[in-house]
């Protein structure tokens, strides 16, 4: 005999009051394709497009030409060989170049090519190649390198 139920069956469940089927939850058919992937995954599209951009441009950019001994600078990133400061002890102050070499000698609060040549104008004898600079009266007065 039947038991009676106590309420309606559920759609689905045999009437007879056997086992009742799983709840089946409805499908629903999904697309697959390249616009859902984005759609789906904005956020990480958006920023693989931003890095792919900004390494078109560095890939663009043509490296900077650094200015040889001699060369007018306005910082040591200027120069081949780095350093930018002023020729020699009769150069203008304002006129920076770019020294021979890395090195430079400070002299009242001012930045000079190092190594300088003999007979070189110098203040002191950190900016001589030789370390003598000769009748600079302790760096008073231009002297040239000996």
């Amino acid at each position: 005999m039947a038991t009676p139920h106590l309420y309606a069956p559920i759609t689905g469940n045999p009437p007879d009051g056997s086992t009742p089927a799983a709840h089946q939850i409805p499908q629903v058919p999904t697309k697959s394709g390249p616009m859902e992937f984005i759609m789906a995954h904005q956020q990480m599209v958006a920023a693989a497009v931003v890095v792919v951009f900004v390494l078109m441009y560095m890939m663009n950019q043509k490296p900077k030409k650094m200015a040889a001994a001699g060369g007018v600078c306005k910082a040591d990133e200027d120069c081949a060989s780095g350093a930018c400061a002023v020729g020699n002890a009769r150069a203008a102050h304002s006129n920076k170049t770019c020294c021979q070499s890395p090195n430079t000698a400070r002299h009242l609060f001012r930045n000079y090519c190092a190594d300088l040549p003999v007979g070189a104008a110098c203040r002191n004898n950190d900016m001589c190649a030789s370390g003598k600079c000769h009748g600079n009266w302790f760096g008073i007065t231009t002297g040239k390198c000996k």
